[in-house]
């Protein structure tokens, strides 16, 4: 934990060598603290469990990193177009809500300086491995190993953490709610071992 959190701080140097990338963070920060404090969650667990599941890949480390980092991007550029954060996942602006993924892809694309592991992140974090996902509709081997990490760690940080609109589960809850949902979202196979790495 102590070496992702280290690495967390190296990330957050290189993002700001990348002024329309920090501007933007930066824009995310002043309209939704939860929402940069959440993806720096998500950068720490994304390295954390790809660290350990993957060893043999430790070369895409930081990318996966900048991913989860980035995952959220585009809720910058809803924001800016007045949705509040307690608003958030609000059954009104859920439709709203679904454009980040493509919003925050499009954006780092125009930009060219993130990689295609990061941009396939960043688009099709919210995609379910059974299918039922957005914005792509993508299921199975569809869905890229490093993207569904970062999506499964999404999906944690936000059951653990308090939220406008919910209070935190517990780690215990949070697993037995993934568990739940592992037949619509998420491989069991990347599961187990998601669930051996928090147990840790």
């Amino acid at each position: 934990i102590k070496c992702c959190s280290a690495l967390t701080g190296h990330l957050a140097g290189y993002i700001s060598e990348y002024q329309n990338i920090s501007d933007l963070i930066l824009t995310l920060g002043e309209d939704s603290p939860f929402a940069v404090k959440h993806s720096m969650q998500v950068a720490v667990m994304s390295m954390l469990v790809w660290s350990k599941l993957f060893p043999e890949q430790q070369h895409d480390l930081i990318d996966i990193g900048v991913a989860g980092l980035l995952h959220d991007i585009g809720m910058a550029l809803i924001l800016k177009d007045g949705l509040e954060e307690k608003e958030y996942w609000t059954t009104p602006n859920l439709d709203e809500i679904k454009r980040h993924p493509l919003e925050g892809y499009v954006f780092l694309r125009k930009s060219g300086q993130c990689n295609e592991l990061v941009l396939d992140a960043v688009r099709h974090h919210h995609e379910r491995y059974f299918g039922g996902g957005y914005p792509g509709g993508l299921k199975g081997d569809e869905i890229r190993l490093s993207t569904q990490v970062v999506g499964m760690s999404d999906m944690y940080c936000t059951l653990v953490a308090d939220r406008p609109s919910r209070k935190a589960s517990t780690r215990e809850e949070a697993i037995r709610l993934l568990g739940d949902e592992t037949h619509k979202c998420f491989s069991t196979i990347l599961f187990s071992e998601f669930n051996a790495v928090i147990q840790f």
